[in-house]
């Protein structure tokens, strides 16, 4: 069986998606790489995947609030 965590984005590769370049002009890097990696944890424990899309950077921008 596969372990679906592995499916998961890196935190690097996320920071490097439009939608989350251009939350990286509006908010300190420091608050961007934090929601990006709660994003990512919450996806690991829910055992969901982050969308790369406008929802997935919605979610980010929701938790660099």
């Amino acid at each position: 069986m596969k372990d679906a965590r592995r499916d998961l984005p890196s935190v690097s590769s996320l920071l490097e998606t439009r939608g989350v370049k251009a939350l990286l002009d509006q908010h300190p890097r420091r608050v961007v790489l934090e929601a990006v990696r709660a994003t990512v944890d919450a996806a690991r424990e829910g055992g969901t995947r982050p969308a790369r899309d406008a929802q997935g950077v919605g979610a980010i921008a929701g938790a660099a609030r």
